[in-house]
């Protein structure tokens, strides 16, 4: 893995809040000093690079960071496309889920930079309009504040949901980990080693990614897995997204409190079916 250059380690923080007042100080120090698109361009690309495999998380926080901007200083009337207001109406709104799903439907969010930035650059003063402003909509959080829970499962309670998550297995891939202690399969067809992390899921994103399965006839099973017990062996799990995890490292199969269940899966007309709540531990 690349280390980033010191003026961009804040993009590999685990703490988003941390990310996003780094894009926030930059971004207003290039509008104040009417950086051109040149500029803008070399920025971008400095960010994704230095941000590798936190990238859509990073990108996402991005356009998240201008659209906070571009409320607060009032100028989002300029903005022409049908997303962009309606992205801003959650970013002002506070409705962190809302937008973070609002961007994930784009098929470009390179386009929906480009729009942010634009409007953001549009006139000048913009660096005095930034200064000027007294409120800001909150850095997007993965949950409201008020409502945050720990990811420890409490003492003879159920497991918070952002505590588990799910990873889908072909059936002879996961038995045949066993015997190494540790499972490396990416997604179907490619490896840790090919996509530098395990694709899993939240509850919510469960059907989705089933139904990308629909097709494999390979008997497949749904691994549960604990959050607190794979970051407790050093693996890191990112969860920026509100449906899909990725899981930075292989997973040790004999770690109860890692591999909390693996659950057979069925099939009914063709289609994979995630096992009801009540069955799922």
């Amino acid at each position: 893995m690349a280390i980033a250059p010191a003026h961009l380690a804040p993009l590999d923080s685990d703490d988003i809040e941390v990310v996003q007042d780094f894009m926030v100080t930059k971004t207003m120090l290039l509008v104040a000093r009417e950086a051109d698109v040149v500029e803008w361009r070399f920025e971008y690309e400095a960010a994704r690079a230095a941000s590798e495999q936190r990238w859509d998380r990073n990108h996402f926080l991005l356009d998240y960071t201008l659209a906070r901007l571009l409320v607060a200083i009032g100028v989002e009337a300029v903005l022409v496309s049908t997303f962009p207001k309606d992205f801003l109406d959650e970013v002002r709104a506070e409705r962190f889920a809302e937008a973070r799903t609002l961007w994930l439907s784009l098929q470009s969010q390179v386009n929906t930079t480009v729009t942010l930035l634009a409007a953001l650059t549009a006139e000048r003063g913009r660096a005095e309009q930034l200064r000027r402003i007294d409120s800001i909509p909150r850095p997007y959080a993965e949950t409201s504040p008020m409502t945050r829970v720990s990811i420890d499962t409490p003492s003879g309670g159920d497991a918070p949901s952002g505590s588990r998550i799910f990873h889908i297995a072909i059936a002879d891939d996961w038995e045949a980990s066993q015997g190494f202690g540790t499972y490396e399969a990416s997604t179907r067809g490619k490896s840790l080693a090919d996509e530098g992390y395990i694709h899993a899921v939240t509850r919510d994103g469960l059907d989705s990614a089933l139904a990308q399965y629909c097709d494999l006839a390979l008997p497949l099973v749904l691994v549960t897995l604990g959050v607190v017990g794979l970051r407790d062996e050093g693996i890191e799990v990112d969860q920026s997204d509100v449906e899909q995890a990725r899981i930075l490292g292989a997973i040790p199969t004999g770690n109860s409190a890692v591999v909390i269940d693996v659950t057979p899966l069925t099939r009914n007309g063709g289609q994979w079916c995630a096992p009801d709540d009540g069955r799922l531990p």
